[in-house]
C-alpha cells in the first residue's frame, strides 16, 4: 500500500455492478467477441456498400444485437423501430434497417 492510497477513491459499486452486467450481455451478444463483429460489419457492407462506413456496421450490430438480448420486447419490429431512433441508421431506409435485422437474425 502507498502512502497516498488513502487518496485514491474507492471503485462504486453499481458501477462496477453495471459494468459486469453488460459484459454479461455483451458476451451473450457477441460469444466469438470482436471477431463476430467485425464478421457481420463485412457482411453488412458487402450488401449495403455505400450506406455504411465500418464504424457505423459496427455500430448497428452492436446496437442490433444488444437490443435483441436486452429488450424484453424481442419482436422484429419492435427493434428496428428501436434501432430507427438512432442516428446510426441515418443513412438506411426502413426496408434496409429490416433487411439488415432479418440477415443478421438468420445468420445467427
Amino acid at each position: 500500500m502507498g502512502l497516498l492510497d488513502f487518496l485514491k477513491p474507492k471503485p462504486d459499486p453499481l458501477i462496477t455492478e453495471m459494468e459486469t452486467y453488460m459484459d454479461r450481455q455483451w458476451d451473450a451478444a457477441f460469444p466469438r467477441g470482436l471477431a463476430q463483429v467485425e464478421e457481420e460489419a463485412a457482411l453488412l457492407l458487402s450488401v449495403f456498400p455505400d450506406k455504411l462506413s465500418q464504424d457505423q456496421a459496427q455500430s448497428l450490430i452492436g446496437q442490433m444485437k444488444l437490443l435483441s438480448v436486452m429488450s424484453k420486447d424481442k419482436s422484429e419490429d419492435q427493434i428496428v423501430k428501436k434501432l430507427l431512433e438512432s442516428d446510426v441508421t441515418d443513412n438506411l431506409t426502413a426496408h434496409e434497417v429490416k433487411n439488415a435485422y432479418q440477415i443478421l437474425v438468420n445468420r445467427s
